[in-house]
């Protein structure tokens, strides 16, 4: 299983204001051809801080269901939530309950479906290296029409004063960030971040610092190849 890492390198200047009072979100991106209304939630925060702040997670998903509605500003309950591997189906059935099948789906792919009539929501669930298995993504699910998502190892971050839950689901980064896009032929990135300056790249391709104001959508659900 690849395990992939992000170091955020932070001068001291950088690290005495971040402990006053800031927080760290980190946002994960899918692939899906079907990510229409589809929102990023926040994956996990950190909260204490180091002149290095380490980022990593392998390949463990899982897939949730919630009747929470995808919209800006709300945290979606995985109460009904199961472990996944590629190629699993995920199936949400009429008494809101969910079972995982291991035939039907599309290999490297995470499918979910419904057999309720009304609208719920879904996403894919990723496990940050030593924690539990969190929200990525809110997608509407609806009962005649599937989902099919795909893991994407890009992760974004930003520092904000926001405390926001696990799951809360939101629209526009207000703070400037950074977008890591990492892959099986480089797992590991460093980045800086500079409490006045902004983030640095460090002069890698591979990230790409966004302004404030920032839309997430469009960077973290991203068509599938």
């Amino acid at each position: 299983m690849t395990l992939y890492k992000v170091t955020v390198s932070l001068n001291d200047e950088t690290l005495k204001a971040l402990k006053a009072g800031f927080y760290m979100q980190v946002y994960k991106g899918v692939k899906s051809q079907t990510a229409d209304g589809a929102l990023p939630t926040v994956w996990f925060t950190v909260d204490s801080f180091s002149s290095n702040v380490v980022v990593h997670w392998s390949e463990n998903y899982g897939g949730y269901f919630s009747n929470t509605k995808v919209r800006n500003g709300v945290t979606v309950d995985t109460s009904t939530s199961d472990s996944m591997n590629a190629g699993d189906v995920i199936i949400l059935h009429d008494d809101g309950s969910a079972s995982v099948s291991t035939t039907g789906g599309k290999p490297g792919t995470f499918s979910f479906k419904s057999e309720k009539k009304e609208a719920w929501t879904s996403g894919l669930m990723v496990a940050p290296e030593g924690q539990a298995l969190a929200p990525v993504c809110a997608f509407p699910q609806y009962g005649a029409v599937g989902n099919v998502i795909m893991p994407y190892q890009k992760v974004l971050l930003l520092f904000s004063q926001d405390q926001l839950d696990t799951g809360s689901v939101v629209e526009t980064a207000f703070s400037e960030s950074v977008s890591i896009t990492l892959g099986t032929s480089l797992t590991e990135l460093e980045v800086g971040f500079d409490i006045n300056k902004g983030w640095d790249t460090k002069g890698s391709i591979l990230a790409k610092v966004n302004p404030q104001d920032f839309a997430l959508a469009p960077d973290l659900i991203v068509p599938a190849d």
